[in-house]
C-alpha cells in the first residue's frame, strides 16, 4: 500500500510539473494563443467576450499566477506543491495501513493468548466476533479522525467509514468463502 501510494503520488506530481512546464513554455512562446484559450474558457463560464478580453491580459502580466490559473481552469489540475514529497505520502500510507490493518488481528491474538489451546472449540467464532467489533470501532474512530481534518460532520464521516469498511470487508469475506468452496 505504501509503495503504491508513493508511485501514484510521484506519477501525479511528475505529470502536474510537466503540464505546468508545458503551459509556461506556451505562455512564453505563444502568449496570444494561450490568452485566446483562456478567453474561451472564461466565455464558457459565462463571461462576455469583452469582459474576458479585458481580464485575461491583466492576469497574464503575472506569469506564475497565470500559469497556475491555466492549469486549474484549462486542464483541471491543481498546481504542484513545491514541498510535496511522494516518499512522505508513501510512508504515511504504509504506517496507516500497518497500524489500522493490524487491529483485526488483535482479536485473534488476545483470545489466543487468553484461552490458549483449552478454548479451541469456541476460539474461531469468538475471535472473529471480537475482530469484527475491534475493526468497527477502529473504522468509526478513523472516520471521526478524518472529519477533524476535512472539517466534516464527525458522525456522518464515521458512519460512512464504517459502511465503506463493512462493504469492503464483506466483499473480501464473500470472495474468500466462494474461493474456499470452489477449491474444496
Amino acid at each position: 500500500m505504501g509503495f503504491g501510494e508513493y508511485t501514484s503520488s510521484k506519477a501525479e506530481l511528475e505529470y502536474a510539473v510537466g503540464e505546468r512546464d508545458r503551459e509556461a513554455w506556451e505562455l512564453e512562446n505563444y502568449p496570444e494563443g494561450e490568452m485566446k484559450e483562456m478567453v474561451e474558457v472564461y466565455k464558457s463560464k459565462g463571461f462576455s467576450e469583452e469582459d474576458a478580453c479585458e481580464v485575461i491580459p491583466v492576469l497574464a502580466k503575472y506569469k506564475d499566477f497565470f500559469v497556475d490559473h491555466m492549469l486549474v481552469e484549462e486542464l483541471g489540475l491543481l498546481p504542484p506543491e513545491v514541498d510535496e514529497d511522494p516518499r512522505k505520502q508513501g510512508l504515511v500510507m504504509f504506517t496507516a495501513f500497518v497500524s489500522f490493518g493490524s487491529v483485526p488481528l488483535l482479536g485473534f491474538l488476545i483470545l489466543m493468548a487468553a484461552w490458549g489451546k483449552r478454548g479451541a472449540a469456541d476460539f474461531k467464532n469468538s475471535a472473529f466476533a471480537v475482530s469484527c467489533v475491534l475493526t468497527a470501532v477502529t473504522l468509526l474512530a478513523l472516520g471521526g479522525f478524518k472529519a477533524v481534518y476535512t472539517k466534516q460532520n464527525k458522525v456522518k464521516s464515521a458512519l460512512m467509514m464504517l459502511a465503506n469498511g463493512t462493504v469492503s470487508g464483506g466483499a473480501a469475506l464473500l470472495i474468500g468463502l466462494v474461493l474456499n468452496l470452489a477449491l474444496s
